[in-house]
């Protein structure tokens, strides 16, 4: 199945602009997942002894899917460990509750944003 894309080419399909034309909001989403282990950047010690740093050995993650619409509507499932795809299947019911009418996935942000270099 291609959902509407051109043969060969990776781009939106062209009925996505139609679909909004008549009314389905645009959602994008992503996920993100937090690394809950600290960080120590700097410590002491007297001099000619090395210091020995210890931290908790935690790692934890929290992880985090978010939409928004077109509308400027915002949502959000944070959960702890991976997302994995039952987590997306719920998460798009989700949407499908708090949403009316047609849903158009844009894509992810990460990919429609300019990158900050």
């Amino acid at each position: 199945m291609n959902f509407g894309l051109l043969p060969g080419k990776k781009r939106w399909p062209r009925s996505w602009k139609k679909k909004v034309a008549e009314g389905a909001t645009l959602v994008y989403l992503d996920e993100v997942g937090f690394a809950m282990n600290g960080v120590r950047r700097q410590t002491w010690s007297t001099r000619g002894v090395t210091p020995l740093v210890t931290l908790p050995a935690n790692w934890e993650k929290l992880s985090t899917i978010g939409a928004i619409t077109s509308g400027g509507q915002f949502l959000q499932n944070t959960k702890v460990g991976a997302i994995q795809s039952g987590n997306v299947v719920h998460f798009f019911q989700h949407l499908l509750r708090h949403i009316q009418g047609d849903i158009v996935v844009g894509g992810v942000l990460r990919k429609l944003l300019p990158s900050a270099k």
